[in-house]
């Protein structure tokens, strides 16, 4: 967004003309797509994920207003070669320092944060398959989160977004 106004201001459109048209823009499906349920929001960040992404979105999450609780659930980044444990470990600390309710690891994750549970306690769910961690966390939410979903296009984790249970119809369109 401080990019696009700035080249407006390099191409001479007025502040507020921007400002406007940026509050029209509608990211991509799956790049940083926002959806609402009645209180519970889902920031769904599954196109793509590396650290440097990983670590941008959760840090977006954990400025988000709380509500019920602010929920990273992360699934693995892909596609890193043989440095990813390494990676996702260093990812996973970061992460681990931001003022999250909840951190949900799976995949790459699960074995990252492992060396965190003892200092994150309750505010970590670890499950390798990334449905089992929704079936651990859903069951606690009352709809009126702020849910961060990223992974690797490769992981699909937007599957979690239909799934339903009849005490909370949580993560529906």
């Amino acid at each position: 967004a401080m990019l696009a106004l700035g080249m407006g201001r390099a191409f001479a459109v007025e502040d507020a003309h921007a400002i406007e048209a940026l509050g029209e823009v509608m990211p991509a499906r799956l790049r940083g797509e926002v959806r609402r349920a009645g209180r519970l929001t889902v920031v769904i960040d599954c196109y793509n994920a590396n650290p440097v992404s990983v670590r941008a979105a959760a840090e977006l999450l954990a400025h988000l207003p709380r509500g019920g609780g602010r929920i990273a659930v992360l699934g693995s980044m892909l596609e890193l070669g043989p440095a990813a444990a390494a990676l996702h470990a260093e990812t996973a600390a970061h992460v681990a320092a931001l003022e999250l309710d909840r951190i949900v690891a799976t995949g790459l994750f699960a074995a990252a944060f492992a060396p965190l549970a003892g200092r994150l306690g309750e505010r970590l769910v670890v499950e390798e398959d990334p449905i089992a961690a929704f079936e651990r966390v859903a069951a606690g939410m009352d709809g009126t989160e702020t849910v961060l979903l990223k992974a690797s296009r490769g992981v699909a984790l937007e599957r979690l977004i239909p799934l339903r249970r009849p005490s909370a119809a949580l993560w529906t369109r």
